[in-house]
C-alpha cells in the first residue's frame, strides 16, 4: 500500500498581486531572505502587524511557498491573521504601503 500525500494546508494569509510584486522586489535585494509576518496586540481591538525579512524559519511557523518565495507566518500569530489579505496600495495623496484587510480586526 502506498502512502498518500498529506493534504495541502489552506492559506492563512493571502497576498494580492501588487503586494507580491513589492515583496519580490525587496527579496531580490536581500538574497537568501524570506518574508516573515507576525501580529501583536495593540491594547485595543486593532492589531499591530510586523513584516520583516529574515533568513531563519522556526519549525512551528506556517510556511507558504505558493508565491514563488518563502512566506512565513509566526505560529503564535496565525489565529489573529486567518483570512487576512495583504495588498499594496497607493492612497489619493500618493502615500504607498502594505494594507492589511483582516476580517478578525475591528
Amino acid at each position: 500500500m502506498s502512502k498518500l500525500p498529506a493534504p495541502p494546508r489552506p492559506q492563512v494569509v493571502k497576498l494580492a498581486p501588487a503586494a507580491v510584486q513589492q515583496i519580490k522586489a525587496a527579496l531580490d535585494q536581500n538574497k537568501g531572505a524570506h518574508l516573515y509576518l507576525s501580529v501583536h496586540a495593540n491594547g485595543t481591538d486593532a492589531y499591530r502587524y510586523a513584516m520583516a525579512l529574515q533568513t531563519e524559519v522556526n519549525p512551528a511557523d506556517y510556511v507558504d511557498l505558493s508565491y514563488g518565495f518563502t512566506f512565513v507566518v509566526d505560529s503564535k500569530s496565525i489565529r489573529y491573521l486567518n483570512g487576512t489579505i495583504i495588498d499594496w496600495e497607493v492612497s489619493p495623496t500618493g502615500d504607498t504601503g502594505f494594507r492589511f484587510h483582516n476580517p478578525l480586526s475591528k
